[in-house]
C-alpha cells in the first residue's frame, strides 16, 4: 500500500474562507476537497490518502509551531508520497506549498509535488528536487492540474525514471536559482556525461536552470522625441557626495532638476555632486550615469 498525504489550506480543504485563515494544523484521515478528485483518479492503485489542512495566515505567522505540529503527523502516518496544493497564484498558499513541500523533501526524502502558476511568489521558495507542476493562474484549471498531478503520482509509482523525466520536462516549472549541493563526481566527470547524454538522446538536467526571457514588443515613438519627456531608471546607486545618509531622494531631485532643462547634456554638468556606492566593482560606475559624465566626476 502507497500512502499520500496532502497538503491544502484552509479554503482548499472546505473549512473556510478568509475568517478561517487562522486554523491551526489539522491532520484528516481521508482525502478531502481537491484531493477527493485525485484519489478517485488513482483508484486503481492501492492508496491510502490522509490530508494536512493549515490556515494560510496562521502558517506565516506560526511557521515553526506548524512544521512542528506537521512533523509529528508526519511520523505517524508516515507517506510515501507528499502532495501540496496546487496554488495556481495564490502567493500565500503558494509560499506555504513551496516551503512544506521544500521540508518535507529535506527531512524524509521521499517524492514532494506541488503546483503553482509561473508568476506565483512560492516559484521563488522552492527547494531542490521538488516536482513544481504548472498550472494555470486560477482554480478554473483546478480539471487539468490534478490530471496532471495525478499522472505524475503514477509514474512515480511505476519508478520508471526516464518517463518521470519528461513528464518533469513537459509540464514542470524550472526552478529558477542555483543551489549549493554535495556530490562524490568531479565537475568534469559531470560535464562529460551531461554531454554523452545530450549526443546519445537522452533525458538530461543542466546544473544551471535555463530561465527563457519574457519578450516585450518594442513600443513605437509616436510624438518627437524633441518634445518627449525621458525617464532614467538607474541601478547605479548614486547618491550625492558627502551624504552619509545616502539619501537617494536628493539624487531624484538633481536629476528631475537637470531633465527640465532643454539643452541637451546639461545633466553631466551636475556628476560632480553625485558619486557611485555599488556593493561590486566601482567600474560599473558607467552605469549609472554614462562615461562622459563619469569622466567628470573623476
Amino acid at each position: 500500500m502507497i500512502k499520500v498525504l496532502h497538503y491544502l489550506n484552509q479554503f482548499f480543504a472546505g473549512i473556510g474562507g478568509e475568517e478561517k485563515a487562522g486554523q491551526e494544523v489539522l491532520f484528516l484521515p481521508h482525502a478531502v476537497g481537491v484531493g477527493t478528485a485525485l484519489e478517485n483518479a488513482l483508484k486503481g492503485s492501492d492508496i491510502e490518502y490522509a490530508t494536512l489542512a493549515c490556515g494560510d495566515n496562521y502558517f506565516h505567522e506560526a511557521e515553526e509551531k506548524a512544521l512542528q505540529a506537521m512533523r509529528a503527523a508526519i511520523e505517524q502516518f508516515a507517506p510515501d508520497i507528499f502532495l501540496a496544493g496546487p496554488a495556481f497564484n495564490a502567493g500565500r498558499y503558494g509560499i506555504a506549498c513551496a516551503k512544506v513541500c521544500s521540508w518535507v523533501r529535506d527531512n524524509w526524502r521521499i517524492p514532494a509535488i506541488t503546483g503553482m502558476h509561473e508568476n506565483n511568489p512560492g516559484t521563488q521558495e522552492i527547494g531542490r528536487h521538488v516536482f513544481v507542476i504548472q498550472t494555470g493562474a486560477s482554480a478554473a484549471s483546478t480539471q487539468e492540474s490534478n490530471r496532471r498531478f495525478s499522472l505524475l503520482i503514477e509514474k512515480l509509482l511505476s519508478k520508471d525514471e526516464r518517463a518521470i523525466e519528461v513528464f518533469r520536462a513537459e509540464h514542470c516549472l524550472p526552478i529558477p536559482r542555483r543551489f549549493t549541493v554535495k556530490t562524490d563526481t568531479p565537475d568534469f566527470v559531470r560535464a562529460v556525461d551531461l554531454l554523452l547524454a545530450k549526443l546519445n538522446g537522452d533525458v538530461y538536467d543542466s546544473e544551471i536552470p535555463r530561465i527563457e526571457a519574457q519578450q516585450h514588443p518594442i513600443p513605437n515613438l509616436t510624438g518627437s522625441l524633441k518634445d518627449a519627456t525621458v525617464v532614467l531608471v538607474t541601478e547605479g546607486g548614486l547618491v550625492p557626495k558627502g551624504n552619509g545618509k545616502l539619501a537617494r531622494l536628493e539624487v531624484l531631485q538633481i536629476l528631475n532638476r537637470e531633465s527640465r532643462r532643454s539643452e541637451a547634456g546639461r545633466i553631466r554638468s551636475h556628476a560632480h555632486r553625485l558619486r557611485h556606492l555599488h556593493g561590486g566593482s566601482r567600474s560599473q560606475s558607467h552605469r549609472a550615469i554614462g562615461r562622459d559624465a563619469r569622466a567628470g566626476e573623476r
